[in-house]
């Protein structure tokens, strides 16, 4: 069984605080091992550590703690949002607030590709595609941009295979799903569910308002986590 966590900011004014964070990953490294899609063990429970949006907090708080623990991730990142470089104070880039993130103003909260290129090559953390510009697919009717061409970015400013699509806010339809499913190897959305065996739509349990970590593999909320997965495959999402 992999059960995939996700996480958006952490140690920013609206974000989880960085010593829970930090308490986070030590019980997971004490605890669990840390798997992929393709690869997770099918016998015992793996981890997946995944964060969406590739806000600078990521760079400036997140990436140490993995260095430190040695625990890899997958991050999501919107290319219309990515700068090549930037010498700008950390304190400016840390200061936003969630309602000011994805307009051509706040691109300075965002990762650069020089520091994406940095957290890739340390080979603790995967980049995914999180479409171009963090618009709900279900209503957007440019997907060759959100879906296609933000992919083909990504791998000329990174150098590297993307293989992972990431749903903004985790809306999708079919006609999503089936472009995604056309160029991407895995897809990541919300569901609040486990995944019981390998596949290409991967559930994930959000942990941005988690304290105690433990509280997500008590008995009591995997199995809340299995019925929701049973209930996303029955309804076909």
């Amino acid at each position: 069984m992999l059960i995939t966590l996700l996480y958006h900011r952490i140690g920013t004014v609206e974000g989880l605080c960085l010593n829970t964070f930090e308490k986070h990953l030590i019980y997971l490294k004490e605890n669990f091992a840390f798997s992929t899609p393709d690869k997770f063990p099918l016998n015992k429970t793996s981890v997946l550590i995944t964060f969406d949006d590739a806000t600078y907090d990521f760079y400036a708080y997140v990436f140490p703690l993995l260095k430190k623990y040695q625990i890899p991730v997958t991050l999501a990142v919107c290319p219309g949002f990515t700068l090549d470089d930037l010498d700008l104070p950390s304190t400016k880039r840390l200061n936003f607030l969630e309602k000011d993130l994805f307009t051509n103003e706040s691109k300075k909260h965002f990762c650069t590709y020089k520091e994406l290129k940095e957290m890739q090559e340390s080979n603790l953390v995967k980049i995914a595609c999180h479409s171009f510009t963090h618009k709900n697919l279900e209503k957007e009717s440019d997907l060759d941009k959100e879906i296609v061409h933000s992919k083909r970015i990504l791998e000329e400013k990174l150098k590297c295979k993307i293989d992972t699509f990431v749903y903004p806010y985790g809306k999708f339809n079919q006609i999503v799903c089936d472009l995604v499913n056309q160029i991407y190897k895995y897809h990541f959305r919300i569901g609040s569910g486990v995944n019981f065996y390998r596949k290409k739509m991967l559930y994930r349990i959000l942990c941005d308002r988690v304290t105690d970590i433990s509280s997500v593999f008590r008995k009591s909320s995997l199995l809340v986590y299995g019925i929701k997965s049973l209930l996303n495959q029955l309804r076909g999402k």
